[in-house]
């Protein structure tokens, strides 16, 4: 059978089991896309040096107090620019992801 959108349905509604697969790989392809996009329109939408403290605490999951450090802030800082960014991606991401 060849690969047509035609036929690709055709196999959809025959496999009741391979649509589920289908079905999750497609929620999984478009979280991922939805997260990509929403990360990138926070790295455009908070001052550079928050981006980079949230993506180092939250993304690579360093010490908050090594953070701090290095960015010649506190520790608390670092909390609340973690804290800002994440209530951003909640929101902003709302409704786009199912949980």
């Amino acid at each position: 059978m060849s690969d047509t959108p035609h036929s690709l349905l055709e196999q959809l509604h025959r496999e009741p089991e391979d649509s589920l697969a289908w079905s999750r790989m497609f929620d999984q392809e478009h979280d991922r896309v939805v997260y990509q996009e929403l990360l990138r329109l926070g790295q455009e939408h908070f001052h550079e040096e928050q981006w980079r403290i949230f993506e180092r605490v939250a993304v690579r999951e360093e010490s908050p107090d090594a953070v701090a450090l290095a960015h010649g802030t506190t520790r608390n800082a670092v909390y609340l620019i973690k804290s800002r960014v994440l209530h951003w991606l909640r929101t902003t991401g709302e409704g786009l992801i199912e949980r």
